[in-house]
């Protein structure tokens, strides 16, 4: 497997990026021994990306107050496994309050959702 990847940011200050970016990949399936389930093949992928970031809490480690956003959105042209482009979207969200000198409340939320009605396969793990 073989990838790409080029992306612009733009800095809103100092705690927030806005990124766009495309990501380019060519996955070669070969037999090397033995027998293979899937027929020998070269695939391309390609995604579009565009990516939003927050940073307000006071600690990357352990925050004891403020926010953080993360928030991705891709447009995948082509994956190997997959008919047609799909859209894939998937965020986070993180809070952290200080309830007391020595005691601090964490949360944290993330999700994400694909409009593909075939199962491609995952570009980049």
């Amino acid at each position: 497997r073989r990838f790409a990847e080029l992306s612009a940011g733009w800095a809103a200050g100092p705690a927030s990026e806005l990124r766009v970016g495309v990501r380019l990949a060519s996955t070669t399936v070969e037999l090397a021994s033995g027998t293979l389930p899937v027929p020998e093949s070269r695939e391309n992928a390609a995604v579009l990306r565009l990516q939003y970031r927050f940073y307000g809490q006071d600690s990357a480690l352990i925050p004891r107050r403020g926010l953080r956003v993360s928030a991705d959105a891709e447009w995948v042209t082509r994956a190997p496994g997959s008919g047609k482009a799909y859209a894939v979207w998937d965020g986070e969200l993180g809070w952290a309050k200080t309830l007391a000198p020595k005691l601090s409340l964490i949360t944290g939320l993330a999700g994400g959702v694909t409009a593909a009605r075939a199962g491609g396969q995952t570009l980049f793990t």
